[in-house]
C-alpha cells in the first residue's frame, strides 16, 4: 500500500492501520500489516515503531509511572511474564483474547453450575502493594455497575496462594464498536443512536461513583446475541471512585490513566489528576464521537514520542470534524463517506453545523467548558436527532427558526409565511380582532413579545442558557394571564390559541393540559354551545384521539358535530371538520361503518362548499376529503367503491394541492392493483414518483414509498431486474436521507423481489441489513422491525435453513403476543410462518397457520378483499401437499372465484389460481376442468408476464401435456 497525500494524510494512514492493529488477534497481526502496508517499508517501520511503544505499556490501558518518570513516559522495569495454568477454579481457559497494565484476559468456558463462555482476567503476580489495592479497586468498581451496556461482573478471585487472583466478567464476542458501523456501513444517524447507549452505561457508572478513565474503541465492544446489537463498556480496570474521600488512598493518583489520544487534558497535569470527575470521561466519549462520526482522530500529527503527542493534543486546538474532513486525501474522505452512506462532499456537510457543535463542547480543552455528564451529551445529541435545537449552539433566531421549519417541514409548508401566521392568528385569539390589529400596527412591545415567542418555537435547553419551546410558551402564558387576571375570556383563548400551536407541533401532552385549563374557564363563562366553547371542545377531542384516549374523545367530538347542526349560521367547512373527526375516531377503533359515514358526510358538506364558494381553499377541503373516504374504503377491501373518490381527490388536488397530488396517485395506484385495472398501477406509480420529486423533493419518504410501490408492481409481473432497480434506487435515496425507517421499507422491498426471483441468499443478506439498521435505531421488538424479521425469516425458509426460520418466527410471536389474535400483524406473521413451514415440508403444520390465518381476516376484511384470495389459495396448496386434492380443489375454486370477480381475467393473482386449480383437476383425473382452468391461467400470464417468464412456460407445458 502506497503512501499518498500530504503529511497530514499519510499519518491519518499511520494512525487508521495502529487502531485496527491493536485490534488484531496475536497470530492475525503479521498478516493484517502485511496487508495493510503492502511493500511500503517506511509505512511498516513507523507503524511497528507505534505498536512497540505500546507493546512495551501493555495495551496502554495504564501508563502508570511516578511523577518524576513521566517525562520519559516509561517503566524503569518490565513486569514478569505470567505462568498461567489451563484451569482457574471452575474455568477452562481458551484463548488469550488481550492484555493489559493489570494481567491478561482469557476466553475461558465455565461448565458448573451454569455453562457459559466469560471473560477471565488474571493478574500480574508482582511483590508491589500498589498493584494489589488497584485490583482490590477495580473488582469493588465492578462490583457496582449492572447495566445493560457495561459488561457484567460475574465472580472475583482475589485471595488464595496457589492461583493467581482473577476477576471473571461477560464475554462479549464482538467487534469494537468503530469497525461494527464501519464494516455495516451505519448512516450517521445509527451511529448517534448507538452511542447514545454507550452514553448511558457510562452515565450508569457515573452515578455509582465510578470513572472509566480509559473510554476508547476497543473498550466498547458489540454484542451480538440473540439478534441484538447492544454496546458494552468494557474494562473499568483503571477506574478511579468519584466519591474517594481523604481518608481512603487511591492507588491512580499520581498516575497517567488512559489511551492516547482519548486522555483527557487535566490527567496528564499532576494537579489537575486530582480533580477528574464525569468530564474526563465525557472528552473520552468527545473523542469517540469525533472518531465515529468522522472515521478518524482530531489530531493528524502523532510526534516522534507519546508523551509529546499526547501533550501535542491538548496544546493544538482540534479542527473542527467537518474541515479535518475537508483536510483529508480524496481517496481517504471517499472511503470514509462510503462507510457512512455518503458522498465525500455530503459527508463533509452532515456534520456541519451541530455536530461539529457538539463534538467540539465535548472535547474542550477547558473542562469547564464541556458538557458536565454524559447524560447532557447525549441530551444534545437527541435534541439533534429530533431537529431540536443544541446547548452547544447558541441561540440565535435564524439557528432556532432553521431547526423548527426542518423539524417540521411536513406541517409548515410556506416557511416563514406559516410563523407568521401563526403569530398573528395567536394575537387575534388572545386580544380581539380590533385590539390585535391595532397592536401590530402600533405596539411595538406586544409584537415583539410575539415574534420573539416564535423565534424559539422548537425545543432547547433551559438553566439560563436556552429554553424549550413549552417553556417559553408557558412563560408567555404567565405573562399574559399576570395582566388578563381578571379577563378569564381572552386568558381561555390565549390557552385554546397556544394548545393549537402544541398540536400542530406534535406536542400533545401540552397541548391537553392548556386546552383542558382553557375548558374549565370557558365552561365556567359560557353557555352549552357557545362558538369558543365549542372550538375547544373541537380541539381537545382531536388530541384525546390522537393520544389514543378514545373513550375521553368521542363524548367531546359527538357533542362538536351536534352542537354545530344546531347552529343555524355554521360555516359548512366547520361542520364538514366536525363529521371528519369524529368520522377519524371512529376508523381509529375499527369501527368502520360509523366511519364511513361521518367521511361521507363530511364529503357531501365540502362538496356543497364548493359549489357555493368556488375558492381554492374549498376545492382543497373537498380533495383531502375525497382523499380520506376513499382510503378508509381501500382499507376495507371496497375497492371499486374508493376509486371514485381517489379520481376525484387527484383532479383537485392538482391544481389547488400539488404537493398532496403524490399521495392520492399513490393510493389510487394501490387500488387499481386489486382490480381489474391492475395495469393501470404502474403508471400512477410512475406519475407519482414524478410528482413527489418535483414537489417534495427526491429525499423524501412519500417520493421513496412510491417507488417501493412502483418495485412491488413491477415484481408481480415477473418484471424482477426493474423492480430490483427500482428499489435499489429507493434504498440508496433512503441512505442520503438518513432515514432509518424509510430505508427498512425500500430494504424489505429489495428483499422480498430477491426472493420472489429465486435469489434467496441476496434476499436474506438484504433482509438482514434491514433488521441490523432497525434494531439499532429502534429495538428488535420495534414493529418495523419485527415485519423485517418475518421477511427475514422466510427468507431463511426458502434456503432450507429450518432452525433460524423457526427460532426466528418464535421470537417474533413471543414479541407479539400482546396484540389480539386477528392484529394484521400476528396474521401477517401466521402467514409467513405457515408459507414456510410449506416450503420447509411440513404442510400439515402450514395448514393449522394459513387457517387461522384465513378465519381471522374473514373476520375483518370484506369478501372481495385481495387478502382473502390470496389466503383462500395458500390455505389450498398446503392441503393439496398432504394428498386431500378434492379438498383443496374446493377452495382453489372458491378463491378463483373470487379472483375473477374482483380482479377480471388478467390478474397476476388469476393467474396463479387458475394454474395450480388447473394441476390439481390433472392429478384427479379431469382433464376437461383442467383444461379450461390452464387456459385461463395461460390468457392471464400471456397478458402479464414476460414471454420468457419460467410460470408461463409451466402453464404451457402442462396443457401440452394433456394435449398429448
Amino acid at each position: 500500500m502506497a503512501r499518498s497525500g500530504s503529511d497530514g494524510s499519510a499519518t491519518d494512514l499511520v494512525a487508521r492501520i495502529v487502531v485496527d492493529a491493536l485490534e488484531q488477534a496475536p497470530e492475525d497481526l503479521v498478516a493484517f500489516l502485511n496487508d495493510a502496508c503492502g511493500e511500503d517499508q517506511s509505512l511498516r517501520d513507523e507503524v511497528e515503531a507505534l505498536l512497540e511503544i505500546d507493546r512495551r505499556f501493555e495495551g496502554s490501558a495504564i501508563l502508570e509511572v511516578p511523577v518524576a518518570e513521566q517525562l520519559g513516559w516509561f517503566r524503569s522495569e518490565e513486569p514478569a511474564p505470567l505462568e498461567i495454568p489451563d484451569t482457574l477454579g471452575p474455568y477452562r481457559l481458551i484463548e488469550q483474547v488481550g492484555k493489559g497494565g493489570m494481567g491478561l484476559v482469557y476466553r475461558a468456558e465455565q461448565e458448573q453450575p451454569v455453562r457459559r463462555q466469560v471473560a477471565l482476567k488474571v493478574m500480574r503476580v508482582v511483590a508491589s502493594e500498589r498493584w494489589k489495592d488497584r485490583f482490590a479497586m477495580e473488582c469493588q468498581t465492578l462490583a457496582r455497575l449492572n447495566h445493560p451496556n457495561i459488561a457484567t461482573l460475574f465472580e472475583v478471585r482475589i485471595d488464595g496462594a496457589e492461583i493467581p487472583p482473577y476477576v471473571v466478567m461477560e464475554f462479549v464476542d464482538g467487534p469494537s464498536i468503530t469497525r461494527f458501523c464501519n464494516e455495516n456501513r451505519l448512516s450517521i444517524d445509527a451511529r448517534l443512536r448507538l452511542f447514545l447507549k454507550v452514553c448511558a452505561g457510562v452515565g450508569h457508572a457515573h452515578e455509582k461513583g465510578v470513572l472509566h478513565c480509559d473510554l476508547k474503541p476497543s473498550n466498547v465492544l458489540i454484542s451480538q446475541t440473540d439478534r441484538m446489537h447492544e454496546p458494552k463498556v468494557i474494562d473499568f480496570g483503571i477506574a478511579r471512585a468519584l466519591n474517594n474521600r481523604g481518608d481512603e488512598a487511591d492507588p491512580t493518583l499520581g498516575a497517567v490513566s488512559g489511551t492516547p489520544p482519548y486522555i483527557s487534558p487535566e490527567a496528564l497535569e499532576p494537579d489537575g489528576r486530582q480533580l477528574m470527575d464525569s468530564r474526563t470521561d465525557v472528552y473520552a466519549l468527545g473523542v469517540l464521537l469525533y472518531e465515529l462520526l468522522a472515521g478518524v482522530l482530531p489530531h493528524d500529527r502523532l510526534g516522534a514520542g507519546i508523551l509529546a503527542m499526547v501533550r501535542r493534543f491538548h496544546q493544538d486546538e482540534p479542527p473542527r470534524a467537518s474541515a479535518r474532513l475537508a483536510a483529508l486525501a480524496p481517496e481517504m474522505r471517499e472511503k470514509i463517506a462510503d462507510e457512512r452512506r455518503f458522498s465525500a462532499r455530503s459527508h463533509e456537510r452532515r456534520l456541519r453545523g451541530d455536530l461539529d457543535a457538539i463534538i467540539d463542547k465535548a472535547i474542550s480543552r477547558d473542562r469547564a467548558d464541556r458538557y458536565g455528564t454524559p447524560a447532557e451529551l447525549a441530551q444534545d445529541i437527541e435534541c439533534h436527532l429530533d431537529q431540536r435545537p443544541i446547548r452547544a449552539r447558541l441561540p440565535d433566531r435564524a439557528y432556532v427558526l432553521r431547526r423548527f421549519l426542518r423539524r417540521h417541514a411536513a406541517a409548515v409548508t410556506s416557511g416563514g409565511l406559516a410563523i407568521l401566521a401563526l403569530t398573528v392568528s395567536l394575537v387575534f385569539a388572545v386580544m380581539g380582532e380590533q385590539r390585535a390589529s391595532r397592536a401590530l400596527a402600533e405596539s411595538e412591545q406586544v409584537s415583539n413579545f410575539m415574534l420573539s415567542l416564535f423565534e424559539g418555537a422548537d425545543p432547547e435547553q433551559a438553566s439560563g442558557e436556552a429554553i424549550t419551546v413549552i417553556e417559553l410558551l408557558d412563560q408567555g402564558k404567565a405573562r399574559l394571564s399576570e395582566e388578563l387576571r381578571d379577563q378569564p375570556e381572552a386568558r381561555a383563548r390565549f390557552l385554546t390559541a397556544i394548545g393549537s400551536i402544541y398540536t400542530k407541533l406534535g406536542e400533545l401532552q401540552q397541548a391537553s393540559d392548556l386546552l383542558d385549563e382553557a375548558l374549565r374557564i370557558q365552561r365556567e363563562t359560557y353557555p352549552e354551545g357557545h362558538p369558543q366553547l365549542v372550538a375547544s371542545e373541537a380541539e381537545m377531542g382531536i388530541i384525546l384521539r390522537r393520544l389514543g384516549r378514545y373513550g375521553e374523545a368521542e363524548p367531546l367530538l359527538r357533542s362538536v358535530v351536534l352542537a354545530r347542526k344546531e347552529d343555524a349560521d355554521v360555516e359548512l367547512e366547520l361542520l364538514a371538520r366536525a363529521h371528519s373527526n369524529l368520522g377519524n375516531l371512529y376508523w381509529s377503533q375499527e369501527r368502520f361503518e360509523e366511519a364511513e359515514v361521518e367521511h361521507r358526510a363530511a364529503y357531501a358538506l365540502r362538496q356543497e362548499n364548493t359549489r357555493r364558494l368556488r375558492t381554492s381553499a374549498a376545492r382543497s377541503d373537498e380533495a383531502i376529503s375525497a382523499n380520506n373516504l376513499g382510503v378508509m374504503l381501500l382499507s376495507r377491501g371496497q375497492n371499486r367503491d374508493a376509486r371514485p373518490f381517489l379520481l376525484r381527490a387527484i383532479e383537485l388536488f392538482r391544481t389547488e394541492n400539488p404537493a398532496l397530488l403524490g399521495s392520492a396517485l399513490t393510493n389510487l395506484g394501490l387500488i387499481e392493483r386489486r382490480l381489474d385495472t391492475w395495469q393501470r398501477a404502474e403508471a400512477l406509480f410512475r406519475e407519482a414518483i414524478d410528482v413527489q420529486d418535483a414537489t417534495v423533493g427526491t429525499r423524501s419518504a412519500r417520493s421513496m414509498r412510491s417507488r417501493h410501490n412502483l418495485a412491488m408492481a413491477l415484481s408481480g409481473r415477473h418484471e424482477y431486474e426493474e423492480a430490483m432497480t427500482v428499489s435499489r434506487e429507493a434504498v440508496a435515496l433512503t441512505e442520503e436521507m438518513d432515514d432509518v425507517l424509510a430505508m427498512a421499507t425500500a430494504l424489505r422491498g429489495l428483499g422480498r423481489t430477491q426472493a420472489q426471483a429465486g435469489l434467496f441468499e441476496d434476499a436474506a443478506r438484504t433482509l438482514t441489513r434491514c433488521v441490523d439498521a432497525l434494531e439499532v435505531a429502534h429495538g428488535a421488538d420495534h414493529a418495523a422491525t419485527l415485519r423485517c424479521r418475518t421477511n427475514r425469516a422466510a427468507a431463511f425458509a426458502d434456503l432450507g435453513d429450518r432452525d433460524r426460520a423457526l427460532e426466528e418466527f418464535e421470537a417474533i410471536a413471543e414479541a407479539q403476543r400482546e396484540l389480539p389474535p386477528n392484529h394484521p400483524a400476528r396474521l401477517r406473521t401466521d402467514e409467513f410462518l405457515g408459507l414456510s413451514l410449506r416450503s420447509l415440508g411440513d404442510p400439515a403444520a402450514a395448514e393449522i397457520r394459513l387457517r387461522r390465518v384465513l378465519e381471522g381476516r374473514r373476520a375483518i376484511l370484506g369478501p372481495g378483499h385481495l387478502f382473502i384470495v390470496e389466503s383462500t389459495k395458500d390455505l389450498a396448496a398446503a392441503i393439496a401437499d398432504q394428498g386431500r386434492l378434492e379438498e383443496a380443489a374446493e377452495l382453489y375454486r372458491e378463491a378463483l372465484e373470487l379472483a375473477y370477480e374482483t380482479l377480471g381475467d388478467r390478474h397476476p393473482s388469476v393467474a396463479e389460481t387458475a394454474h395450480e386449480l388447473g394441476i390439481i383437476e390433472e392429478r384427479l383425473g379431469d382433464p376437461r376442468a383442467a383444461r379450461k382452468s390452464l387456459q385461463l391461467a395461460l390468457h392471464a400470464r400471456e397478458a402479464v408476464y414476460p414471454p420468457d417468464d419460467a410460470d408461463l412456460m409451466a402453464t404451457r407445458e402442462a396443457l401440452e401435456r394433456l394435449d398429448r
